[in-house]
């Protein structure tokens, strides 16, 4: 088989856009002011983020009629952030590999299939995808969904991927994710890279000031913003836009860069380098739900019970008993020391009391509410571990494949999200990648491709153990 001739270089088309500085600026604050529409989801998503991890900036001071010690912090029986692990290794435990098929039966476009398979696994080791992929399942329990960014870097000359969160990206709310033409990245990045990155713009630039945020573990940081805008082609902008923008200033900018030839070699398409994936699907949004928002007041109630229950222990005095001749003397050789006493006839000796019982009715409270808690999170407590000493193996598996069950929307988008990224960087290294490259990973000996030769491989998603049984 002839192998056409490559270029060398593989240079991507002329990239750089028609729009002036002030005309993207104005699209950036355009797509701010549009981001606005879901803020309700990531303030809920920052109250599950919290609560999951305990962090409080008050005090607890009254719970109903109870009074507590201004003092008095909460104390946490920390159930919600059990499940959320749950929930993301039940995703990812058994995870599937991704691999090429060909586009027909022919010699040729096998092979370039089980080209486009080695690149995917290789990529995979070398990217630290498993870590990822684990990762944005965490965030999309969490919060309801987990984002990637899956991108070519010009510097690395790489395919680059990096899990993000919903308060580090912003996509434009649409029904049908295949309708969602824009995204938003913000990235927090010191002053000194601020200003290197203004300087290839202006020589004399300063380092911009920086902004105070509160991070998603409470604690307050101080950076320069940096904003990364992703906009397919289309009526907004008919060549699509990457831009890169400081302090208002564009320090990068050109047409959009995912741009992949169809198998036909006569249509393209445009891809978001941003993929993401809900643990349940919000009707006519973008953004997921998740179980953890249901079980937001549960958490907090069950940490306001034993925040009481740790209190009364505390607080619980012994009294002690003393006959009344002894009011008024001194008697003890130092605080809960040596007392003397001299016993009189009928006096009863000086006694501790013991301090009164925990109140049952806060015990019974709380086993209800973490009963609840599971119920409402369709993990049972066998699955995170807490198994009963009563059953089987059998059961307790039967029982996670259960659990498992109540999640199957999780499952299918968490498949369709790594078929997704496969494609992602199947296409960037067709458009992107040059022959030492693809030496390095096929080996000197291997057939190498053109930009072509893999326009026609899809990827697909498989269950390791089910493909290498097929391919035996």
């Amino acid at each position: 088989m002839e192998q056409e001739p490559l270029d060398e270089q593989a240079e991507v088309p002329e990239m750089q856009t028609d729009l002036s500085d002030n005309e993207i600026i104005a699209l950036y604050q355009e797509l701010r002011e549009e981001s606005n529409e879901d803020e309700y989801f990531r303030d809920q998503a920052l109250t599950i983020e919290r609560t999951s991890k305990s962090i409080t900036t008050e005090k607890i001071v009254s719970l109903q009629s109870y009074a507590y010690l201004n003092t008095q912090q909460k104390i946490s029986l920390q159930i919600l952030q059990n499940l959320i692990l749950t929930g993301a290794s039940l995703i990812t435990k058994d995870r599937p590999s991704v691999y090429g098929v060909p586009a027909n039966e022919s010699l040729e476009a096998t092979m370039y299939a089980k080209i486009a398979t080695k690149f995917l696994e290789y990529l995979e080791n070398e990217d630290s995808t498993a870590n990822k992929y684990h990762q944005t399942a965490i965030w999309a329990a969490t919060h309801g969904t987990g984002l990637m960014h899956v991108f070519y870097n010009p510097t690395t000359k790489r395919v680059e991927s990096e899990p993000l969160t919903i308060f580090d990206a912003w996509l434009e709310n649409r029904a049908n994710p295949c309708d969602v033409s824009w995204a938003m990245i913000r990235q927090y990045i010191k002053p000194y890279e601020a200003k290197a990155l203004l300087r290839g713009v202006d020589e004399n630039a300063a380092a911009p000031p920086t902004t105070p945020y509160t991070d998603i573990n409470g604690q307050s940081r101080t950076a320069v913003e940096k904003w990364i805008i992703y906009i397919k082609p289309g009526d907004r902008v008919k060549d699509g836009l990457y831009a890169c923008i400081i302090n208002n200033v564009v320090v990068e900018a050109s047409k959009f860069p995912y741009v992949f030839a169809e198998a036909d070699g006569e249509t393209a398409k445009a891809i978001l380098p941003l993929q993401w994936f809900n643990w349940r699907n919000n009707a006519g949004i973008t953004l997921g739900t998740t179980f953890a928002k249901d079980c937001v007041s549960i958490q907090q109630a069950i940490d306001l019970l034993m925040t009481k229950q740790a209190t009364d222990a505390i607080e619980a005095r012994q009294l002690l008993i003393l006959p009344a001749s002894m009011k008024d003397k001194d008697f003890l050789d130092g605080e809960r020391a040596i007392l003397y006493y001299d016993a009189q006839q009928g006096e009863a000796p000086p006694a501790y009391a013991s301090p009164a019982p925990l109140d049952p009715n806060v015990q019974s409270a709380l086993k209800n509410f973490i009963d609840a808690m599971y119920m409402t999170s369709g993990i049972s407590q066998s699955t995170t571990g807490d198994a009963n000493a009563n059953q089987s193996g059998k059961a307790l598996a039967y029982q996670a494949e259960l659990d498992a069950t109540k999640h199957a929307d999780a499952f299918r988008n968490f498949e369709d999200f790594q078929e997704n990224i496969g494609e992602n960087k199947l296409k960037i290294i067709q458009k992107f990648y040059k022959i030492e490259q693809q030496e390095k990973i096929l080996g000197e000996s291997a057939a190498l491709f053109n930009s072509a030769d893999l326009a026609g491989v899809t990827v697909k998603i498989e269950r390791r153990s089910e493909r290498d049984s097929t391919q035996a």
